[in-house]
């Protein structure tokens, strides 16, 4: 089982190629953004499984482990979400902000993601 970024993946995708004409078991969930567009170009449909809900991650995961061959679980991510850590250190959190402030071209929409993000945890925790 394997995690991966789009971009690492279109870089890679003559192994998993290799991978499906071997049947070789191998597993790939791709974070997917939509911005390259080349995940699925040469792949065989049966090969390719796609998750845009959270709620459904755990029945998709369970369906490309239960299949004998390679899978490419193609998860469809928030272009503007940011990778956080569960647990953010100061150091990490002044790093985020200054990589904003110096000219992240869509830091408003993942500044606005982020806090949404952190309003809807802060809710869940008081039910």
């Amino acid at each position: 089982m394997a995690l991966v970024g789009d971009g690492g993946f279109s870089m890679l995708m003559a192994e998993f190629a290799t991978a499906v004409k071997y049947q070789l078991p191998i597993k790939v969930v791709l974070l997917n953004h939509h911005t390259l567009g080349q995940i699925k170009s040469g792949l065989a449909e049966d090969t390719v499984a796609t998750v845009s809900d959270p709620a459904h991650c755990g029945r998709v995961m369970d369906e490309a482990a239960a299949v004998p061959g390679p899978v490419l679980i193609d998860a469809v991510v928030d272009p503007y979400e940011p990778p956080v850590p569960p647990s953010v250190t100061a150091d990490q959190a002044t790093k985020f902000a200054e990589s904003l402030a110096k000219g992240e071209p869509n830091r408003k929409k993942i500044v606005l993601t982020v806090l949404e993000d952190r309003v809807r945890e802060l809710i869940q925790e008081c039910q």
